[in-house]
């Protein structure tokens, strides 16, 4: 996802995610450096990165923290405030 779209959801839909998770101190956009791992046509596997960017849910403590999965359109991080 892009710094922008990322941006954009946040915009959106921080108070939804305020409302939804108990303990948020914060909410950002970061790079998350993911990866993309393709197949070639002679079976090697290639590994490129990324430019793309999350959503960091700061929570006040580790009891703050999903049970569960999160689900959805965007990825959320979920980090405990220091």
């Amino acid at each position: 996802m892009s710094r922008e779209e990322a941006t954009r959801i946040l915009a959106g839909e921080g108070e939804r995610l305020r409302a939804r998770f108990a303990g948020v101190r914060n909410l950002r956009v970061e790079p998350r450096g993911g990866q993309i791992w393709s197949r070639t046509a002679s079976g090697d596997i290639t590994v490129s990165y990324a430019n793309d960017f999350w959503i960091v849910v700061e929570l006040a403590s580790a009891r703050d923290c999903p049970a569960t999965p999160v689900g959805g359109n965007v990825l959320l991080r979920f980090v405990i405030a220091r």
